[in-house]
């Protein structure tokens, strides 16, 4: 299984589904995001050799691939949108969208009230629009502003 070390880049994301679901304690959300899949990104999801072949053409591969643990506590960041602070990110599934071309889609769960607070605006703002989203961890980006605080000149 594959270490991230680095933020997962999905250029020309899309919202494919948003699911609400009340429960007896708290409100739950799934989002469900796809965008193409090249080469690089598959090789940091550790699929490269399952849906690649060694001069980047597409196999014929449906299915989970490297990255089906789960990761907990991720922030999902886009340009549309401010931070959307995901509980679960898993599932993360190749398709076909042409002989040519792989799509990838992965889950989002949300619990509480942020699962309204936060989905509701992003899905109002990006609807069918085409984005571009970072996954990483949530400690991760609380090092990185420290970091760009301590090099600023007063």
């Amino acid at each position: 299984m594959a270490q991230i070390t680095e933020a997962i880049t999905l250029t020309g994301a899309c919202i494919e589904e948003i699911t609400l679901q009340p429960t007896d304690k708290e409100p739950k959300a799934v989002l469900v995001l796809s965008g193409p899949l090249p080469a690089d990104l598959a090789r940091q999801l550790d699929c490269r050799e399952m849906v690649f072949d060694a001069n980047d053409v597409p196999r014929p591969f449906e299915g989970p691939v490297g990255l089906t643990h789960l990761m907990k506590d991720r922030i999902v960041e886009t340009e549309l949108t401010g931070p959307l602070y995901a509980d679960l990110v898993y599932k993360f599934r190749v398709t076909h969208k042409s002989e040519t071309e792989l799509t990838v889609s992965v889950r989002l769960h949300f619990t509480g009230r942020q699962a309204l607070d936060t989905l509701l605006p992003f899905f109002a703002v990006t609807n069918k629009a085409t984005f571009d989203l970072r996954i990483m961890p949530l400690q991760g980006s609380l090092f990185e502003q420290d970091n760009e605080e301590e090099h600023e000149t007063p």
